[in-house]
């Protein structure tokens, strides 16, 4: 909901001015998702996610960050392996250190995407 308000006072802004730029036009968004075991269910994850959020921030004049070719709207992180516990939900788990690998690669990418202007504390 709060995208698509942003993105109705964008367009209203924008309506009245097709020069209009928002407060963070061009500004990188990096959009990280996780879900999915398999390489169909990552990119069901990427369409549904990825897309979509890249999309309304798109809407709002943001740049998201291009992880890859074929990810070109973010990243999403593996389940390493699904389980169950006899409770009424599955258990995820991850590779941790493979999340971090790809995270600290997808920042580096923001980093540079930000040109300086922002911090490297992660």
């Amino acid at each position: 909901m709060l995208l698509e308000k942003l993105e109705e006072i964008t367009f209203l802004h924008w309506w009245k001015d097709n020069g209009y730029r928002s407060e963070v036009y061009g500004k990188p968004a990096a959009i990280i998702s996780h879900g999915g075991a398999s390489d169909w269910a990552l990119k069901s994850y990427k369409a549904m996610v990825n897309d979509t959020i890249a999309n309304a921030l798109d809407t709002i004049q943001f740049k998201t960050v291009v992880y890859d070719e074929e990810w070109g709207t973010g990243i999403s992180l593996p389940v390493a392996e699904v389980t169950e516990d006899g409770g009424i939900f599955p258990v995820q788990s991850y590779d941790w250190q493979a999340a971090e690998d790809r995270l600290k690669e997808y920042m580096e990418k923001f980093f540079v995407a930000c040109g300086g202007k922002c911090g490297k504390e992660y």
